[in-house]
């Protein structure tokens, strides 16, 4: 070979040594050739954007580690990692034999006196790349996530978030989740939220720009984050860039929370140091830029896109108090699971930060959702707790309460476009507590206004009654009915059960009621029917007979007859009362 062409080859290998580690992303180390004491070296970030390079030696191979999932363990005696080992956000370091790529770190041996761990093969992670989407449900820049139709029973549950065992020798390298802005409180309720997964809640290192600066160009060995919330509240977890094939980035080598196909905005993210523990040390890192979205969590890795743009619902909250207002503004993800929790948390968390009291506050809550296609949903709630401005009181504000049976509704997407909160905290114990029902005679009448009244129990004030008044029916002459009596944000709302996604926002436009409401409702054991979502409660038993034919499904379904009453309150009511009584007969 003439010299010029020998020094141009030589010169070639130096840089292709030298170039970014996307450049080599297409040459595939197999698992099948991975033999015990190869050597091999990894990327990774220890401080800034930069991935350095370390040396690595393969211990062996840990056979179906993972269902249908073999894990190569690996050992580094690098000096570069003396001091820190493998650290969590070192998820996803992409790890080369000879040049090519044949794994990304992913699990830890915890207070391991070795830099050692495990290491997700390539080719599992690729799979986790062809996953196709359900259905056009990528959240764009004008778009949000559809969420998938549930049961018709989760019209009114709360889902927790789906909980992955944790007790392994060899475990999952948490994914640091930096957050900034919440305060000490509503920071402990972020753990709570997080704990079942791994990803350890760091306070304070969330960042909280607009993510518009720095750069927007992913590579391997560098930084991928994951972005939950943005604004004044901040939350985001931090891997590493395992893989580049033009749009897609793969990253992490395990799951971020193991949702299958997911949503959320991706971000490059800087390293500010790596803290090293005698448990498993972790990295310090703050999102920088913008640069695509997530579209799959899966067992072997997380899948990015850049050339996507996932819109988040904007959450403001205004506080006013005895000393001012505050505006707080924060975006969160569009996520059925998480969407609830998270607003709750930035509510709570602006209201904690402006009225930190723990002592007793009674507090008016205006929410407004804005839902697309069906207009705003609008609600005026009126609270008491006992230790202040605290998010269990907040929760039950029907504009984070109704959040829900929202998005796991079995009729069709939610397209949540902004979410409103006006807060105002008074430091005052205005409740008063249900303590007795009382009724003018043995046996209410029929057919004609009667009343029921309600002993109520304000704190550091007199007893008093408050009169609500009924007019039972004369259909249920004779019958023994159950008088409740309750406040109204308790009170199960008296409608048939909802046919469609209108219907629900209908019920909670009209049909649920606030804590400074009082109401009573009559129950009876007399059956009457729903029928395209009104009811029916005073049929014969002919018609009962007809609308619902046996031999046929149902068009109509059994319902339990309800009267209600409700009366408005000067204060916050608490408790409950019922009590049994029988109809007069008609004369």
């Amino acid at each position: 070979m003439y010299p010029f062409l020998m020094f141009r080859a030589l010169a070639c290998a130096i840089l292709l040594a030298s170039l970014p580690a996307s450049a080599q992303t297409t040459d595939i180390f197999p698992l099948s050739k991975v033999r015990p004491g190869m050597k091999g070296y990894g990327l990774t970030t220890i401080q800034g954007q930069k991935p350095i390079r370390f040396d690595f030696e393969v211990i062996g191979i840990a056979r179906n580690f993972l269902p249908k999932t073999d894990i190569i363990l690996v050992k580094s005696e690098d000096p570069q990692l003396a001091l820190t080992g493998f650290a969590r956000g070192m998820s996803g370091s992409p790890l080369f034999l000879d040049g090519k790529i044949a794994c990304a770190f992913s699990y830890a041996f915890r207070f391991s006196k070795l830099s050692m761990g495990g290491c997700t093969p390539i080719e599992y992670m690729l799979e986790a790349a062809t996953h196709k989407p359900r259905g056009d449900n990528l959240a764009t820049v004008t778009e949000f996530q559809k969420a998938t139709a549930a049961p018709s029973q989760a019209y009114l549950l709360r889902p927790p978030l789906p909980a992955p065992p944790k007790d392994q020798p060899l475990v999952q390298a948490d994914i640091p989740l930096a957050i900034s802005g919440l305060g000490p409180r509503a920071f402990g309720e972020a753990r709570k939220i997080f704990a079942p997964f791994d990803l350890e809640p760091m306070q304070g290192l969330g960042g909280g720009g607009d993510l518009a600066s720095g750069s927007g160009t992913f590579e391997l060995g560098g930084n991928i984050h994951m972005v939950f919330a943005s604004g004044d509240f901040t939350a985001g977890g931090t891997c590493a860039v395992s893989y580049i094939e033009k749009d897609l980035v793969l990253g992490c080598g395990h799951p971020l929370m193991g949702m299958g196909e997911s949503y959320m905005p991706v971000a490059t993210a800087e390293v500010q140091f790596t803290v090293p523990t005698l448990d498993t040390s972790f990295k310090l890192a703050y999102p920088v830029r913008e640069a695509g979205a997530l579209v799959q969590d899966r067992l072997a890795a997380v899948v990015a896109d850049t050339s996507k743009r996932v819109a988040m619902i904007p959450v403001r909250v205004t506080v006013k108090n005895n000393e001012g207002l505050k505006v707080f503004s924060t975006n969160v993800i569009a996520n059925r699971f998480l969407t609830p929790q998270l607003a709750t948390l930035a509510v709570a968390n602006a209201v904690q930060v402006m009225s930190p009291d723990m002592t007793d506050a009674t507090l008016t809550v205006k929410s407004t959702l804005s839902v697309k296609g069906f207009g705003p949903l609008a609600f005026t709630d009126y609270l008491y707790s006992a230790e202040g401005a605290s998010l269990a009181a907040l929760s039950t504000a029907r504009g984070l309460r109704v959040l829900v049976p929202l998005l796991f509704n079995p009729y069709e997407p939610v397209k949540l476009e902004k979410i409103e909160i006006d807060a105002q905290i008074a430091y005052k114990a205005d409740f008063a507590e249900i303590i007795g029902v009382r009724l003018p005679e043995l046996q209410l009448p029929a057919g004609k206004p009667t009343y029921v009244d309600v002993v109520l129990r304000p704190f550091n004030a007199p007893e008093y009654t408050q009169r609500v008044p009924l007019t039972i029916p004369d259909r249920l002459a004779g019958a023994t009915v159950k008088i409740e009596v309750l406040p109204g944000d308790q009170a199960r709302p008296d409608a048939a059960p909802p046919k469609n996604l209108g219907e629900i926002i209908d019920v909670f436009r009209t049909k649920t009621f606030p804590a400074n409401v009082l109401v009573a409702t009559v129950y009876t054991s007399e059956e009457g029917v729903t029928l395209g979502g009104r009811v029916l409660p005073d049929l014969p038993d002919s018609a009962l007979d007809t609308a619902r034919p046996a031999t046929a499904t149902r068009r109509a379904d059994a319902y339990r007859s309800i009267l209600r009453s409700k009366i408005p309150l000067s204060r916050v009511a608490t408790g409950r009362q019922e009590i049994v009584v029988k109809i007069a007969d008609l004369k």
